[in-house]
């Protein structure tokens, strides 16, 4: 959408917006002048009341309907993204899901190297947040919530779950895990220990756990996940 497009939407929208509220306030304005005795309705204490109170309330509905406008989750893109903490990470994996999904996608590649960085992510209706395997992999607690020291993979994960509305376009990926060279399963729990959202999402087939490459099978299930 162009500039221009996109301002006249926005000014379509508050225009609307304005008119619904100017109603709104003219019907109460209406209602509460019904109340007033005939023979004061016309003084000047009355009319500059009434002209306030149209004021404000004419206000309190625009606020209104811009907090309703706020409230709303981020837009959801429709299109694949990969999200990684680390670049060999993200342009290894990006590569090769391209690859998997043989140009039906655009995949677009995020790089994460802070919080703030996960909180300003954009919803895609397809995701896969990898996280780098070490020595110690903080991720969930037992009641499935964030460990406050959890890696900026896992944080991508749960800002895409809970904003996606569909939790299987979003698939959880441990690069760099030796004991996943040559599986055929989509994923190892070898040297993992998981918690109880991460064996949940793996018995759903969200988790996939790679060494250096994705594999035949990897890749056959990407392709198809990503067009569904």
């Amino acid at each position: 959408m162009s500039y221009r497009a996109s301002f006249r939407l926005k000014n379509t929208t508050a225009t609307k917006t304005h008119r619904i509220a100017a109603g709104v306030v003219d019907k109460a304005s209406r209602i509460v002048l019904d109340l007033v005795p005939p023979e004061i309705r016309n003084s000047r204490i009355i009319r500059l009341c009434l002209a306030l109170w149209q004021f404000v309330t004419k206000r309190l509905a625009v606020l209104v309907n811009q907090l309703k406008g706020r409230t709303k989750g981020p837009e959801v893109i429709d299109g694949l993204c990969v999200i990684a903490a680390d670049q060999h990470t993200l342009s290894t994996i990006a590569e090769q899901v391209r690859e998997a999904t043989g140009g039906f996608y655009t995949v677009e590649e995020h790089l994460v190297t802070n919080r703030k960085a996960v909180a300003e992510l954009p919803i895609y209706n397809r995701a896969i947040c990898c996280v780098r395997n070490a020595e110690r992999n903080i991720s969930f607690n037992n009641q499935g919530a964030l460990e406050p020291e959890a890696d900026l993979g896992f944080r991508a994960f749960d800002r895409m779950e809970a904003y996606t509305g569909d939790k299987s376009g979003v698939l959880l990926l441990m690069f760099d895990h030796a004991e996943s060279q040559g599986i055929s399963e989509l994923h190892s729990m070898a040297g993992i220990t998981p918690s109880p959202r991460l064996s949940d999402t793996a018995q759903v087939g969200r988790f996939l756990t790679v060494y250096r490459q994705l594999s035949r099978n990897q890749k056959e299930f990407i392709s198809k996940w990503a067009t569904l």
